[in-house]
This record gives C-alpha cells, structure tokens and sequence, in this order.
C-alpha cells in the first residue's frame, strides 16, 4: 500500500513520510515518565537513522492525567498539553469525567478562540446524540490534520537543509511555502472525505492538489470547518471550483 503512493519509474525519494499517532488509554513505556514519545528506525551498532520518513509519536493519557494531577503541565502556555489534555477530559475506561480539567480548559478558552469552538462543538454534541457519528468522523479529521502538518515540518526541514546545503535562500522560502500548500490540501481532503465522499470526487482531488496559492486555500480551509451542514459544504466548494458543477 505504501509504495503505491509513487508512481511506476519514479524515485523511492519521492514517497511522502509516513507519520503514526497512538493514543493510548493504559501505560505502554515502563522506562520513562514521559506522556509523549517520539520513535525512529536506527542502525543498532552506529546508530544512523535507517530513513526519515517515518516518525511513530506515542501519547500515553495516564502519563499525561498525572503530570496534570501533579502539576508539571501548563496548558496556558503549552499548546499541545491543551489539546491533548481536552481529549483526557472523560476517561471511558475509569467511567470519569475530570472536572478540574474542563474548568481550567474553558477558561483558556475565553482567550483561545479555538478552543472555544471546541467547547461549543461539544455543547452541541451533548444535546444531540445523532450527531455523535459525524463528531467521530470530525475527529479523525483532526488527527489526520496532525499527521499532515507532522509531514508539513518534515518537508520543510528538508528543503532547508537543501537550501543551506545549496546556499540558495529562496530554496528555504519555496520549501515552506510547498509544506504549508501541502499540509492545507492534505487537510481539506480528509475534511471532504470524513463529511462526505460524494462532494470529494476525483476532479475535485485533482484541482485541490492542483492548487497553489496559500491563501486562497487556507479561505477555503476556513470556510469548510466553519460549515453548518453539508449543503452549505456543497456551496462553499462550488463556488471555490466555480469552472464545474458540484
């Protein structure tokens, strides 16, 4: 399946990294305290990395509820401890809800419009068990969204470190600009395919990958996760591809 990503008599240099992420609800690591851990393939003598396009991220939730009960985490100043500690919030296993969590987390809120979002997402989902579907489809966009800027980093790590090799500055500017067009495409897709494989045809496909101009995209990105209904989905793409139906 994943050499299928590159096309016959093309360059295995070509394949797109490879990023897993694992929540896990139960202790994985014995050796280190540490609630999130990065993971490559070495070479077991001389310690080479075998390739850098793939990258295992592991976040252990009880590590993480007990930094939280111990206060080693900030999520004022840690945006990732905020978001992952707002997926710990209800613990399924122990049937708890942790209520410390969300009042400090819905304080943030009022100053991280984001997150806010988040909340009121879940107000909603709490008093309309239909939707709880779509939520779960939601979610999986996120993560998704993750893996694609994980790969968006590596792409324009790479394209410095070529850039500097090359002593070409503009190489830097192109580099990050192509992860971050990527990264908003790779989102997108997820985010149609998740609402609706209907709308993400493969002209559809074809045009977003075709597109090039950042902000242009990241409009279209804004509109679609600020989307009531599928409809209004349909629209937003239609106007965006206005040179063919929806």
């Amino acid at each position: 399946m994943y050499r299928n990503t590159i096309a016959s008599g093309r360059g295995y240099s070509e394949l797109k990294p490879v990023i897993m992420i694992n929540f896990m609800n139960f202790t994985l690591f014995k050796k280190t305290e540490k609630f999130h851990t990065t993971y490559h393939i070495y070479e077991d003598e001389e310690h080479f990395p075998l390739t850098d396009i793939l990258e295992m991220h592991f976040f252990e939730m009880p590590k993480l509820l007990n930094d939280w009960k111990k206060g080693n985490l900030n999520p004022r100043n840690d945006i990732l401890a905020r978001w992952i500690l707002l997926l710990g919030i209800v613990d399924k296993k122990n049937q708890t809800v942790y209520e410390d969590i969300y009042k400090e987390l819905e304080d943030i809120s009022m100053n991280d419009p984001q997150l806010r979002e988040a909340f009121q997402d879940w107000e909603k989902l709490s008093a309309d068990k239909g939707k709880w579907r779509e939520y779960e489809a939601r979610s999986k966009v996120l993560m998704d969204d993750l893996a694609a800027l994980k790969e968006a980093e590596l792409r324009e790590r790479q394209a410095r470190e070529e850039g500097i090799a090359k002593g070409k500055a503009e190489g830097l500017a192109e580099g990050k600009a192509e992860g971050q067009v990527l990264r908003l495409i790779s989102s997108i897709k997820q985010f149609l395919q998740a609402r609706s494989s209907a709308i993400l045809t493969e002209q559809v496909k074809q045009k977003l990958e075709n597109s090039k101009d950042l902000e242009e995209l990241e409009e279209l990105q804004l509109k679609l996760f600020t989307a009531n209904d599928e409809d209004e989905i349909k629209t937003v793409v239609g106007k965006f591809f206005s040179s063919r139906e929806i």
